[in-house]
């Protein structure tokens, strides 16, 4: 069992005060979905990735955060291994020929005990076969220099 290393920066004999927490900006993107046990991005899911897609790029200091999630058919490591292929898949369209930058996308697999949508096992649950979409601004701090747009 390793303890974590906590670094606290002191200034002037206080410590640094926190970064402003990361905000999400609206409007809410659409989700992208897929057929059970695939990874495969349909018409829908194309869409939404172009949605996406265009709000980064009409905010350049965003990031975005994918959340990928699975039903509960099959087994933990599976659908672990499912999601992070749907996240994969979903960050390659907005990073391919002349995407996004991949810096700027953000990938969770999330475990069943966080699903949209909580069932028992072998549930088939369409929001639970997906990936949501986040479009995340990280503020500057008090006295930062001003990013370029």
């Amino acid at each position: 069992n390793k303890t974590p290393t906590v670094v606290v920066a002191v200034v002037g004999g206080e410590p640094a005060p926190a970064p402003p927490p990361p905000v999400i900006v609206e409007p809410a993107l659409p989700v992208v979905y897929f057929a059970t046990g695939s990874a495969h991005i349909g018409e829908e899911g194309l869409a939404a990735i172009q949605r996406a897609r265009d709000e980064l790029l009409a905010h350049p200091r965003s990031s975005l955060l994918l959340m990928a999630y699975t039903d509960t058919v099959g087994s933990s490591k599976i659908n672990i291994s499912l999601a992070q292929r749907r996240a994969n898949a979903v960050k390659k369209m907005l990073t391919g020929s002349g995407g996004i930058a991949g810096s700027r996308v953000f990938t969770a697999e999330l475990p069943k005990s966080h699903l949209p949508e909580v069932t028992n096992d072998n549930q088939e649950k369409m929001n639970n076969r997906s990936v949501f979409l986040y479009l995340v601004e990280f503020p500057r701090e008090p006295g930062a220099t001003p990013h370029a747009p």
